[in-house]
């Protein structure tokens, strides 16, 4: 899941889920087999090869931290930043729910945004 968190007109961050998924591209771990030279087969996860990247993005006028496997990499070469960021945008959810820890009331409570 991929979220914007909306702190004035002007600026947002673009987070990610505590899964390890590229946000460009959705890309996931995938699972298979490790077989061994007996041919026994036990289960494994293939995880994408994900990055930490961040990029200039002119219309914000600021650097935008994005998780991104090495093929989006390219696709962000390819289409730039700025499509790139929309593709992003088009696949959010419109409205948006957190629950934190409040440590003013002491318990999780639910902040719910809309793009």
């Amino acid at each position: 899941m991929i979220a914007f968190l909306f702190d004035n007109d002007y600026h947002y961050d673009i987070l990610a889920s505590m899964s390890k998924q590229c946000q460009i591209l959705g890309t996931r771990a995938s699972t298979g087999n490790r077989v061994s030279h007996s041919h026994r087969k036990t289960r494994r996860r293939f995880n994408p090869n994900l990055q930490t990247k961040r990029y200039w993005v002119p219309s914000l006028g600021r650097h935008v931290t994005l998780t991104v496997s090495v093929k989006g990499m390219k696709t962000i070469d390819r289409i730039g930043i700025e499509a790139a960021l929309a593709r992003i945008r088009r696949n959010t959810p419109a409205r948006l729910e957190l629950t934190k820890f409040d440590p003013v009331v002491r318990k999780r409570v639910t902040f719910r945004e809309t793009r």
